[in-house]
């Protein structure tokens, strides 16, 4: 059997070499074992993890795709967001200086974050959460754990505002 034959038909000879014992825990690539039946194996066991990752490959830029929309889209908010923070520590300063300029640093905050979901690659982004995760667990923990509750009540108040349209 060669490799240019149909992989459906190495079903049975492979099926008959493993009743045989004739494998005896050889791992792929392993040459000590080459029947014909191990050789179809092998060609069939490459065909499949070959056209596993070409299938793969359109899903995975997808996928890619919509985490950039997703990043920009956060970016964004986190942007608009920093942009009331300012506006709102114009309207406190009045009353408390003090007071407006913590909020003023805290919006400033918001917006090195959104330049860095921007500016950054996601590849980028995850490398530089689990650094900071690694320096300061209970920080990163503490940071995920209020994401989270942030995230929940997004997504509640976006399917909310779907189901009234």
């Amino acid at each position: 059997m060669t490799a240019e034959s149909n992989p459906a038909d190495a079903s049975p000879h492979i099926d008959a070499v493993l009743n045989e014992g004739n494998v005896s825990g050889n791992i792929p690539g392993d040459d000590s074992a080459s029947t014909p039946a191990v050789e179809a194996a092998k060609d069939v066991l490459k065909d499949a993890r070959d056209r596993a990752a070409e299938a793969a490959e359109p899903l995975k830029d997808e996928a890619a795709g919509l985490a950039e929309k997703g990043k920009k889209k956060g970016a964004d908010r986190l942007s608009d967001f920093a942009c009331a923070l300012h506006d709102a520590a114009e309207a406190i300063g009045r009353e408390t200086p003090k007071g407006s300029r913590y909020v003023h640093a805290g919006a400033d905050r918001l917006d090195d974050i959104s330049d860095t979901l921007r500016n950054k690659s996601l590849d980028e982004l995850i490398t530089k959460a689990n650094d900071a995760a690694h320096e300061r667990p209970m920080t990163f923990f503490a940071g995920s754990l209020i994401a989270g509750f942030a995230l929940a009540r997004f997504l509640r108040s976006s399917a909310g505002g779907m189901q009234s349209r």
